[in-house]
């Protein structure tokens, strides 16, 4: 009766140094992806977009760029493949003239996280575009980035140094687009109009809602180059 006790006992014990290592594993796998998207929403977001969709500034303000929407990209599908176009980027099989290189920037351990975030994202869209909204806290606004943003989202509504003169001025009536050199608002309220739109508001209803568009990271960012328009 003893020796049976002590088998099961035995047996009770591999399997929970099995199941404590599987957590281990887990936990580790979980992070190097968490880390993946940092980097990713930190140096990839440009081309590739906050979401990986291609909607990043620079692919949408350059004409005849590159598609860079990775959940549609059938031109790497594995993890090798993957991770040999983020380190060589353009020199790899003449992929794409606009892929920078990035095996000089990142050291290994980085260069695979970022590999595990991109199959991550490619695999599980929904929860990849969520882990990437949640690095934007990670991340202090820039009035550069915020720049690349109001050139690609903003210009045509009001003007290239927002004094309302967009190419859609023409069009957007009644109220026209707000000369923004003239604002004088707080950044609370600037966040929220940017987030929500105009309508709520109670301004322009063609004033879009840009929350589901723009991280907070981007918008707090935008709001940095509009205070600079400011005269």
């Amino acid at each position: 009766m003893s020796k049976v006790i002590f088998i099961v006992g035995l047996l009770l014990l591999q399997n929970s140094i099995a199941a404590a290592s599987t957590n281990v594993v887990a936990d580790v796998e979980a992070k190097n992806i968490s880390e993946g998207a940092y980097l990713f929403r930190r140096f990839c977001s440009l081309c590739h977009g906050v979401n990986g969709m291609g909607e990043g500034p620079l692919a949408l303000v350059i004409d005849d760029y590159p598609m860079t929407n990775l959940l549609t990209s059938n031109k790497a599908n594995s993890r090798e493949d993957i991770l040999e176009i983020i380190k060589n980027g353009s020199q790899t099989n003449s992929r794409e003239s606009f892929m920078p290189p990035w095996n000089s920037a990142f050291n290994e351990e980085e260069l695979n996280q970022l590999t595990d975030f991109v199959v991550f994202l490619k695999n599980d869209p929904a929860e990849g575009t969520k882990l990437l909204r949640n690095q934007s806290n990670r991340i202090e606004p820039n009035i550069r980035h915020g720049e690349l943003l109001y050139k690609t989202y903003c210009t045509r509504c009001h003007g290239d140094k927002g004094k309302g003169d967009g190419k859609m001025a023409r069009i957007v009536k009644s109220p026209p687009p707000f000369d923004l050199t003239k604002s004088r608002q707080n950044d609370s309220y600037l966040e929220l109009i940017i987030t929500t739109g105009g309508e709520i508001m109670q301004r322009s209803p063609q004033m879009p809602p840009w929350g589901d568009e723009l991280s907070r990271h981007d918008i707090l960012s935008v709001i940095q180059y509009i205070k600079s328009l400011r005269e």
